[in-house]
């Protein structure tokens, strides 16, 4: 029986989630999901749903058994000063095209839809101070907000799974920025919440994923050492 497939489709936000030194959520997916499942990360810094919409035929898998689709806070850069900027619109007709391919080439796919976290202003501001020499502040939670709402919108009309990530990030305790390390992209503790989001959404609709699920192949224990075939 092949084993099961998990593919991941973003920006960087999905990309970054294989760094370790953050506790990438995308290796805590992996780790949860050992001898489970195969876990893809096909994430793409800078990358917005209208460059992914022209990548996905080159990048999409057949028969994946969960696909998450995460885009968005690139799109919803401001329009005066960054080149990523994508209108709402598009951006959803982008979402809705892509979720159209992945369910025809993945008919019983689990697709987890995921919008765009809160922005924290004043550290991204900082940054790309810092980075580029000049305030180059070209993300805001005013800018972003309809792209989450065009985000759920399509999810629901699609019968997709809408993981609420903003929402999640916004009722942080500790307030949203503490999840974030450069005011856009997760630290360790966003990777954390990201990953605890996502696994408790597949606990419920994929019980396979569950921690004491079966794995694919028996524990070395309860194989035959000297007849392993039979």
């Amino acid at each position: 029986m092949p084993r099961r497939r998990v593919w991941l489709f973003g920006d960087s936000l999905t990309q970054f989630g294989n760094v370790v030194e953050e506790r990438g959520w995308v290796l805590q997916l992996q780790e949860r999901l050992t001898r489970r499942a195969d876990v893809l990360n096909y994430g793409f810094s800078g990358y917005t749903t209208r460059v992914a919409r022209a990548l996905l035929p080159r990048v999409l898998p057949r028969n994946a058994d969960i696909a998450t689709l995460w885009f968005g806070a690139n799109d919803a850069a401001d329009k005066e000063r960054s080149a990523q900027h994508v209108p709402v619109d598009e951006y959803r007709a982008n979402l809705v095209a892509m979720l159209k391919e992945i369910r025809a080439l993945s008919p019983l796919a689990l697709i987890v839809v995921m919008p765009p976290p809160p922005v924290d202003e004043v550290a991204w501001e900082a940054f790309t101070r810092e980075t580029f020499g000049a305030s180059a502040l070209d993300r805001s939670n005013k800018l972003l907000l309809p792209y989450v709402r065009a985000c759920k919108e399509v999810a629901e009309e699609t019968n997709s799974v809408f993981l609420d990530v903003h929402s999640a990030f916004v009722s942080h305790e500790g307030g949203h920025p503490a999840l974030l390390s450069d005011g856009l992209h997760l630290n360790s503790l966003g990777n954390d919440k990201v990953a605890e989001l996502l696994a408790a959404t597949l606990r419920e609709r994929a019980p396979w994923t569950a921690d004491d699920a079966a794995l694919d192949f028996p524990e070395w224990r309860e194989v035959d050492l000297a007849q392993p075939a039979a």
